[in-house]
């Protein structure tokens, strides 16, 4: 990658580190690690994404922060979320 592949992995890791940190700010006004099922499939989703997110944070920050999370692994994790957002909406159609 050279000099110039060096300089995207910095920029996106510092890109990552400050998503990551805004992320954990707006959840910390509820800190709420539940997923409310019974208040309709919309709060659901909410709810798992920000406990989804929330547990996740330790890995994805030590990921960024020591440089492992690779332009690769960035691709694998768009492509796995866009699977599932076009199969949870396809899902969504048939009902």
């Amino acid at each position: 990658m050279g000099h110039f592949g060096w300089w995207i992995v910095v920029l996106v890791t510092f890109a990552a580190v400050f998503l990551e940190m805004g992320g954990l700010i707006l959840w910390w006004k509820r800190k709420a690690i539940s997923v409310r099922v019974r208040s309709g499939w919309r709060l659901a989703l909410f709810d798992l994404h920000h406990t989804i997110g929330i547990l996740a944070l330790p890995m994805m920050l030590l990921l960024a922060v020591t440089g492992v999370a690779t332009l690769w692994m960035a691709i694998a994790a768009d492509m796995g979320a866009s699977l599932l957002v076009i199969f949870n909406g396809l899902r969504l159609m048939k009902q």
